[in-house]
């Protein structure tokens, strides 16, 4: 039938072990009741085989570990100020990752990202005797990071594969807690 794509999937186990090995690291800090700060960082490594692929005699090929980049981290900060009736609760992230490879035969990675996010709320209004309420202005990729992926897999496997990130996000939330 013309017009039609067909891809096909092949699953193949590599010979040999591979290995993945990394440590995570994360640390919490309170400097006063008020304020808290934290922090991390991942590391990973990746010793893959290659393996024989059927669609090319079983010509052996690399693979990669797919969305996993070697080195990721990332910050926070949550501060909380007490009002008589109330509080104002500031949240602020910032969370960093190198490239990594999106598909297991790609060569190419993406590209490496920072992605920002931040949230303002004024929390415990009172609404009730057992109700309160929180009203939240928040934001998800504040700096706008556009860190897309596309990829050229050729014609007779899908022409283009494409990653892409969402842009800046914002809203308000009011949430009753009772």
């Amino acid at each position: 039938m013309a017009g039609r794509n067909i891809g096909t999937l092949e699953t193949v186990n590599t010979p040999g072990v591979g290995k993945i090995k990394g440590f995570e690291a994360d640390l919490t800090f309170a400097p006063t009741d008020n304020l808290t700060l934290t922090a991390s960082y991942a590391y990973t490594d990746t010793k893959i085989p290659r393996a024989p692929n059927p669609f090319a005699n079983n010509a052996l090929q690399t693979v990669f570990l797919v969305y996993t980049p070697t080195n990721a981290g990332s910050v926070s900060v949550d501060y909380a100020w007490p009002l008589e009736r109330a509080k104002i609760v500031a949240h602020l992230d910032a969370n960093a990752a190198g490239g990594y490879h999106a598909l297991a035969s790609e060569v190419n990675k993406t590209g490496k990202s920072l992605v920002v996010n931040g949230r303002l709320a004024v929390a415990d209004i009172p609404v009730s005797d057992q109700a309160k309420l929180q009203l939240s202005l928040w934001a998800r990729n504040l700096l706008n990071e556009d860190h897309t992926f596309v990829v050229s897999t050729g014609a007779g496997i899908g022409g283009l594969t494409g990653i892409f990130n969402e842009p800046r996000t914002y809203g308000l939330d009011a949430t009753v807690e009772f």
